[in-house]
């Protein structure tokens, strides 16, 4: 299975306290080898707020779906 994954931190404080992307990143990788999933990729969205899908790295995610599922 290929597998995309995706980090997002809004605030500068978030990346400082453990959630950074580059954690959130390591955690991907790891789930996606315990899986056996092949990671295609990780989209990163920063200082992005989470209240909609109104982020540059979401919607290339979306728009690769949409390419997949036409």
């Amino acid at each position: 299975m290929k597998a995309i994954g995706y980090a997002r931190v809004s605030t500068d404080e978030q990346s400082q306290q453990g959630v950074s992307l580059s954690n959130q990143e390591q955690k991907i990788r790891a789930y996606c080898l315990a899986k056996d999933w092949e990671l295609v990729g990780v989209v990163r969205d920063e200082g992005y707020s989470g209240k909609d899908l109104n982020r540059p790295g979401i919607q290339e995610i979306v728009r690769g779906c949409c390419k997949i599922l036409a």
